[in-house]
């Protein structure tokens, strides 16, 4: 988590020097766009007590985010976005780790946006929201998919580039609770100790205001 964190920090702090040295603040409602790119920490989806765990690899993800700034510091925003990964269900003692090659995880959710506008470039916010996580499992020629909440919260930065378009840095943790059972075999008791993951995303991103 703290490189994640420390990996947010330099991102923001480096394309500062790219931004113009006194920032605009939009009078009225302001209408954005971005699309983003950035590299996905996946939890355990769920643990059980014989010390075995089921998780997703990390990797990239991209997505793309739609909104409408209501005054200098709060936003609504839509969000989506997409990682393609594989999962693995790891058994103590176990000779060979099972594993699928072929995972999607679409997240899409609805947020609020607070910003601080103070006299920097960089213009830090915060972000809070939920929505839906959708996993979609090819394993042994079966496909299973399921749908659940998430709810998400992010820690970013808002860094000016020419014109209209800025810069947009975010870490963003997506909590969602894995329902095993309605995706796999309906017979199979894990016994589970827990199947809350934290999911946390960290990303780079363009985006453009009207």
């Amino acid at each position: 988590m703290k490189y994640i964190l420390l990996a947010v920090l330099v991102l923001t702090t480096s394309a500062a020097s790219l931004g113009a040295q006194t920032p605009v603040f939009p009078t009225g409602p302001r209408y954005t766009l971005s699309v983003y790119g950035g590299y996905m920490q996946f939890d355990n989806l769920f643990r059980p007590t014989n010390g075995a765990s089921y998780h997703n690899d990390n990797g990239a993800h991209v997505g793309v985010q739609a909104g409408i700034g209501l005054n200098r510091v709060v936003a609504l925003l839509g969000n989506l976005a997409y990682a393609r990964t594989s999962s693995e269900l790891s058994i103590p003692d176990a000779v060979q780790t099972s594993a699928s090659q072929d995972v999607g995880v679409w997240l899409l959710d609805g947020n609020v946006q607070l910003r601080i506008p103070w006299a920097y470039t960089i213009t830090p916010f915060v972000q809070v929201g939920v929505g839906a996580a959708r996993y979609e499992l090819h394993v042994n020629d079966a496909n299973h998919s399921h749908t659940d909440v998430a709810f998400n919260a992010a820690l970013g930065a808002d860094v000016p580039l020419f014109g209209n378009v800025e810069l947009v840095a975010m870490a963003k943790d997506y909590i969602i609770s894995f329902d095993w059972a309605e995706v796999g075999d309906p017979r199979f008791d894990d016994h589970l100790t827990g199947n809350t993951s934290t999911n946390i995303g960290v990303s780079l991103g363009l985006e453009v205001g009207f």
